[in-house]
């Protein structure tokens, strides 16, 4: 299999795991099974995960609303930064920050890799961006969601009360508790470069992908790395790996027909 055409889909981002992950890794058992190539066995784990989304049903009684990002703003300009916070102040559309819009709306959506670079279109280096949602629940519930970037930190709050944070490359699974009513989630993301390659996943469930990703690393620890080497990056192609192996995840390329062709060259 050629190095090249891999690291042309996949990249090098890390995954990690945090509680509660149990109900993900059971997932990633059932949908899981070693093959005889790398290729091979993303794309027999790939047929699953699909079949799992399909069948899997969002929680009843909680509304997800649009994400909000802030600009991105200098790390030392910290009367600004008090000013963005949305766990502090909402998200106030109205308010102008360098004579610009401080908070825009973007269309993220759940389960696929965004780029948010457009959100820096200064091209600052070591910048804060706040990125926020309201979600709307008819009761009190507890719910989970899975979220990282590729190259920045990230910090979750909830209704003002720090949830946990991932580091560069991570991605993990956190646990919260809505309260009834609006609820406000948001993550402050800290940029050590330009945000020219960051990439933001965030999904409302236990994404089975954190532990797919984890066995086929074991299983493949050879192809894994080769795939994973960030020299070998694509400009086209996000680069949060493994998110994006399998099913829904980008909606815009055919990442299955890319996958069947690395199969057919290894």
């Amino acid at each position: 299999m050629k190095k090249i055409l891999l690291t042309a889909l996949l990249c090098g981002a890390a995954l990690a795991q945090a509680a509660p992950d149990s109900g993900a890794r059971a997932a990633a058992e059932n949908m899981y099974a070693k093959r005889a190539t790398f290729a091979g066995t993303v794309i027999g784990a790939r047929e699953k995960y699909a079949e799992w989304l399909r069948a899997r049903k969002p929680a009843d009684g909680v509304k997800w609303g649009q994400w909000y990002v802030s600009q991105a703003l200098e790390r030392n300009r910290k009367n600004a930064l008090a000013f963005a916070d949305p766990q502090k102040n909402g998200v106030n559309l109205s308010a102008i920050y360098g004579r610009e819009p401080l908070w825009r709306p973007f269309d993220i959506r759940d389960g696929t890799v965004f780029n948010l670079h457009d959100t820096n279109h200064r091209l600052l280096q070591s910048v804060v961006a706040y990125m926020a949602r309201k979600i709307e629940s008819d009761g009190e519930r507890d719910f989970v969601f899975t979220s990282g970037s590729a190259s920045a930190d990230i910090d979750f709050y909830l209704n003002g009360e720090k949830i946990g944070s991932s580091k560069a490359g991570e991605v993990k699974i956190f646990e919260a508790s809505l309260k009834k009513g609006e609820n406000i989630l948001s993550g402050t993301v800290r940029y050590l470069r330009r945000m020219s390659d960051t990439q933001f996943y965030f999904a409302p469930y236990a994404d089975p992908a954190v532990a797919l990703a984890e066995k086929i690393k074991k299983d493949f620890p050879t192809e894994y790395s080769d795939a994973t080497i960030s020299i070998y990056y694509s400009a086209d192609l996000p680069k949060l790996a493994p998110l994006d192996w399998f099913a829904a995840k980008n909606n815009e390329a055919s990442h299955k027909d890319m996958l069947q062709a690395l199969v057919e060259k290894s």
